[in-house]
């Protein structure tokens, strides 16, 4: 399996200058985290980092830092302006060494650092089987659907929804094929397994996600992240 992580966001609702994915997380950047797990696992053959142009000199501090930590890391890929375009950036690139045996991309969110081993065992399993394999939350809260002024215009049955996170697993050659088409045809999607779901003939699986697996998006997602790390093991690197 080849592992797309996605690094190029700047952080703007964070409200630091330095992207949050840069930030420290128990004195290892948030970054560290987020690639280890892919690095420690058999199953990953290569992890490929989408980085902004404008965080190059950032990201090349880190390798020189952790240079000894990872063995499995490619040349950054930069990316564009929408996360799309930052993921068909990188399904190119790896296009061009597509291995057939080695058939499944796994597309991660560099500012989820707390993935464990054994939600991406049992993605990977279920990739396998269906040819997608999302990890999912079920939603706590009641949703409305509302039109641009705010009022109420449908009402989902909460039971059928629910929260996907990352990493998301694909056949490679079928996601490369739909991304391909997303891309042609200019079709704005809010995440990978829509692309998926949308242009390829296998089915995305969702699975239980983990709530330890949150987004760092706010100041204090950082304290919630550390005092996991604090009680488990896991992530003790």
């Amino acid at each position: 399996m080849n592992v797309i992580i996605l690094a190029a966001g700047c952080g703007k609702r964070f409200g630091t200058e330095l992207p949050k994915q840069y930030l420290l997380l128990n004195n290892k950047p948030v970054l560290f985290y987020s690639l280890k797990v892919f690095e420690k696992s058999p199953l990953v053959k290569s992890i490929s980092v989408v980085i902004s142009q404008n965080a190059q000199n950032l990201y090349d501090d880190f390798i020189r830092h952790y240079k000894n930590d990872f063995t499995k890391l490619t040349p950054p890929i930069f990316g564009g302006k929408e996360r799309r375009d930052s993921v068909f950036n990188a399904m190119s690139e790896l296009s061009k060494n597509f291995i057939p045996d080695d058939n499944l991309i796994a597309i991660h969110d560099s500012a989820r650092p707390l993935l464990s081993n054994n939600l991406l065992d049992n993605l990977y399993k279920t990739a396998k089987e269906f040819g997608g394999a999302v990890p999912a939350l079920p939603l706590t809260d009641t949703v409305k659907e509302v039109d641009k002024n705010d009022f109420i215009i449908a009402n989902p049955i909460r039971e059928k929804l629910k929260a996907v996170q990352t990493p998301q697993i694909f056949d490679f050659a079928e996601y490369w094929n739909a991304i391909q088409i997303c891309e042609k045809k200019n079709i704005p999607v809010t995440d990978d397994s829509e692309t998926f779901s949308c242009f390829s003939s296998k089915k995305v699986k969702l699975i239980p996600g983990d709530s330890r697996l949150f987004k760092i998006t706010y100041k204090e997602d950082i304290e919630q992240a550390e005092k996991i790390i604090n009680k488990d093991n896991e992530w003790k690197f």
